[in-house]
């Protein structure tokens, strides 16, 4: 009894599918009068796909470039942002080295103008 379902649901399977080509069949025969005119129809479409393809393909080259040039910018930017944070590291290793150095300098002024009350 399993193997009568199997099969009718085969037999019904193909019969739908039948259907619908018949149909799809009927459908083209409607919308065209002549096979000639069918013919110029596909080709129409053909040459729509083409271009299609060829726009997309453009398409698609040029945003290949645009990403290359954006790759390429970004790779700039972060050696520049490089070079920036050494000059920074740079010029705070300097002012703290300038402070130190003023600060020392503040103490030896200090320990002069001590010096220079007790001389006189």
């Amino acid at each position: 009894m399993t193997r009568r379902f199997e099969l009718s649901d085969c037999s019904l399977d193909e019969a739908q599918g039948e259907e619908s080509r018949l149909r799809s069949k009927q459908g083209r025969q409607v919308q065209f009068k002549s096979k000639a005119e069918r013919d110029k129809a596909i080709a129409q479409e053909i040459e729509q796909v083409q271009q299609l393809m060829k726009r997309k393909d453009h398409l698609l080259k040029d945003m290949t470039s645009k990403a290359k040039d954006l790759e390429t910018q970004i790779g700039n930017v972060e050696s520049e942002t490089f070079e920036l944070r050494a000059q920074l590291d740079g010029r705070k290793e300097t002012i703290d080295q300038l402070t130190k150095e003023c600060r020392e300098a503040e103490e030896d002024k200090a320990k002069l103008d001590d010096e220079r009350r007790y001389t006189f």
